[in-house]
């Protein structure tokens, strides 16, 4: 649900206006003193055109905010924030409308000038707790943007964007303490998103996309000196850094529609009933993971040879963990796809599978990888990737679980290799395994029967493959096929103990 070029950059002004920093006796010039030096430390120039302080209550005008992102700069200004004590917290308010702009010069890329306007209609922050450890809850009826102008390589696009947050209320707190440490909490009743766009140089062209989410959350926190420096992207894998985030959502839908008028349109749709996204960065590691639950997926277009493709999924999940800074010694990594309960319409069934001979009980996938490697060059170092050498070594590369059910026939699977990187002549310049990966099917030869009686696999075809998993699987059971691939550090391949290298 990205919209291209907006979010990365009004983020900051997001988070700008919906979490001020402040300070620490909760004085309106305190407050404002630390809003401006965590502005410094992420890299935001603030500018003021008058500051006038009456009855301790400090009125901003003319408030610029400029920030360099990658390829190009994040401006923002706001004509008003107020900073009224009160009752021992600051009451922070601001211009209930306000433009930011993004300018993009990629070398290898279109130029994008875009501006959009940001409403915030009856949005209140208010400051509370001690100098160094600082509370901001904030609470909005709504708040909407849109795009007011977009200019691609000096030509405007006509694009329409309206996104529409309803139901905000939050708290961000800054404690400087002990180091440096934050978190945030943010709940939203719905969140709406309507993008329209045209070509202009191509009459009936254009894209549509539509997204509606409800009762989300997202929390986030971390720790760590160097996070104080938030200009400096290597402070994310400091040693002494931990960042977690988290978001969860309790049911949406996305519908993306695309005209061309000579390539034949296409929509995709798609409606969840939750779903969740957390990452988290520790001692150099990054996991990111995410779900969804109860799918249900609809594409139709010119390219697909029957009305409308559709298909519902009760789970899908990934999990991915992995070093993000060099490393002296192996660490630790691993990657899990699930897709859980897979069933497609029957009308992709009546034209594979007419008179029902498949089984057509809902797939299966899940694969879980695991494993160590050695990171040789910094990641974040754009110079250090930009090199022919391999960016790492592989130690360890272990499969915990495979499972893949679909038609009737089940393939299982678990095993393992370290690989020694001090030989890389045996496998022709990779390093040397030593394992072994054990694998089950039940099933298949029913399954290639089916298929040959179908029409769907020629007998021949049908023949070579009996005849493969001959050569590397031995009867195990009825209808039930078993193997043991074995690799040795002197380049010995077997099967079921026969040599085959």
């Amino acid at each position: 649900m990205m919209i291209r070029f907006a979010p990365a950059y009004t983020a900051s002004a997001l988070a700008l206006t919906l979490a001020s920093p402040a300070a620490a006796d909760l004085t309106a010039q305190q407050v404002w003193d630390s809003w401006k030096n965590l502005g410094a430390n992420m890299g935001q120039s603030i500018t003021v055109g008058t500051e006038t302080m009456t009855n301790g209550i400090l009125s901003l005008n003319d408030v610029a905010i400029a920030m360099d992102v990658p390829d190009g700069q994040f401006t923002s200004t706001l004509s008003n924030i107020t900073l009224a004590p009160q009752d021992g917290t600051v009451l922070i308010t601001m211009s209930p409308q306000y433009d930011m702009r993004v300018k993009l010069d990629p070398e290898d890329d279109e130029a994008v000038d875009m501006t959009l306007q940001l409403v915030t209609p009856g949005l209140q922050t208010t400051a509370s707790g001690s100098l160094e450890n600082i509370r901001y809850d904030f609470t909005a009826p709504e708040i909407a943007m849109s795009i007011v102008e977009m200019m691609v390589d000096g030509k405007p696009v006509d694009m329409d964007l309206d996104v529409a947050v309803n139901g905000l209320a939050g708290h961000y707190l800054i404690d400087s303490s002990e180091g440096f440490g934050f978190e945030s909490v943010v709940d939203i009743a719905t969140l709406i998103v309507d993008m329209e766009g045209r070509d202009l140089e191509t009459p009936g062209s254009g894209v549509s996309l539509k997204a509606a989410y409800q009762d989300i959350r997202a929390e986030n926190s971390g720790q760590g000196a160097g996070l104080s420096n938030m200009a400096d992207p290597a402070a994310l894998f400091a040693p002494d850094t931990v960042l977690e985030s988290g978001y969860t959502h309790n049911g949406g839908s996305f519908t993306l529609d695309v005209s061309d008028p000579e390539e034949g349109s296409f929509t995709f749709a798609s409606t969840t009933a939750a779903g969740s996204l957390d990452a988290v960065i520790v001692d150099g590691t990054m996991m990111y993971a995410g779900e969804s639950q109860s799918l249900d997926l609809t594409v139709s277009g010119a390219a697909i040879p029957f009305p409308e493709l559709s298909a519902t999924l009760d789970e899908f999940g990934f999990a991915l963990e992995m070093p993000v800074v060099k490393t002296d010694a192996p660490a630790d990594f691993g990657l899990t796809l699930i897709l859980d309960g897979l069933s497609v319409s029957d009308v992709l069934w009546s034209m594979i599978d007419p008179s029902g001979a498949l089984p057509r009980d809902p797939a299966t996938l899940l694969v879980d990888l695991g494993g160590q490697a050695t990171m040789l060059v910094d990641p974040t170092d754009p110079a250090a990737l930009d090199t022919d050498a391999a960016p790492g070594e592989l130690h360890a590369l272990k499969l915990d679980a495979l499972r893949l059910s679909i038609a009737g026939a089940e393939l299982t699977g678990e095993g393992g290799f370290t690989f020694d990187n001090s030989d890389l002549v045996t496998f022709d310049g990779f390093p040397a395994p030593d394992g072994e990966i054990n694998l089950k099917l039940v099933g298949g030869n029913t399954l290639l029967d089916k298929l040959v009686q179908m029409g769907l696999l020629p007998q021949d075809q049908a023949m070579g493959a009996r005849m493969m998993m001959g050569l590397f699987a031995v009867p195990s059971g009825d209808d039930t096929l078993t193997s043991k691939i074995q690799v040795t550090p002197d380049g010995a391949i077997s099967a079921n103990g026969q040599r085959l290298q």
